[in-house]
């Protein structure tokens, strides 16, 4: 039976917070793992622009070292704009012969706040540094991209980044991210 509302709030805040970050810092190893610039190859300009747009328009063009940086909040304001904060359902596509049910995949906004946190370079300290430049922009769309797909094992960490990026630049929506992502045959 699902659980009231304030219940389950205070179990996925307080009690299920230490374990989230577990969760992460698996993932984290599953993202050092990836060849990131290879990664990003056909992407990479495409998600340049959209940066330096948001860096342009919320950060009044703030910079370090001439290139544009981004803030956290900025971060979440893209986030939500491009609609990937929040839970869906999607269904993988079977294998054959194979029925497939629905998944049930999430951004939270701590979810991205920790992300944000964990793309940086370190010398931000242990409170990490107020933005982000492009590359560790790179590092938070690949992490934010494994933690909403995590769900769906029929998907490889490159296609959960290939996904979220997608979705970033409004290529795919939903259901579309997932026609890639089969379940193995035996």
């Amino acid at each position: 039976a699902p659980l009231p509302g304030c219940l389950e709030t205070l179990l996925t805040r307080n009690i299920l917070k230490g374990k989230k970050t577990e969760q992460h810092a698996v993932l984290m190893e599953e993202v050092k793992g990836l060849d990131v610039r290879a990664l990003f190859q056909s992407s990479r300009e495409a998600l340049r622009r959209e940066f330096e747009g948001a860096c342009r328009a919320r950060e009044k063009g703030r910079s370090l070292f001439g290139g544009l940086v981004m803030s956290k909040p900025t971060l979440i304001a893209e986030c939500k704009k491009r609609k990937l904060l929040g839970q869906c359902e999607l269904l993988p596509s079977a294998a054959a012969g194979k029925p497939s049910s629905r998944v049930a995949v999430e951004l939270s906004t701590a979810d991205v706040e920790l992300a944000f946190l964990s793309c940086q370079d370190g010398q931000g300290g242990d409170e990490g540094a107020e933005t982000i430049n492009f590359d560790e922009f790179l590092l938070c769309v690949a992490i934010c991209g494994c933690v909403k797909f995590e769900a769906v094992p029929e998907m490889s960490a490159v296609q959960r980044v290939e996904a979220l990026v997608a979705n970033f630049l409004w290529r795919l929506l939903g259901q579309a991210m997932m026609s890639d992502a089969r379940a193995p045959t035996l």
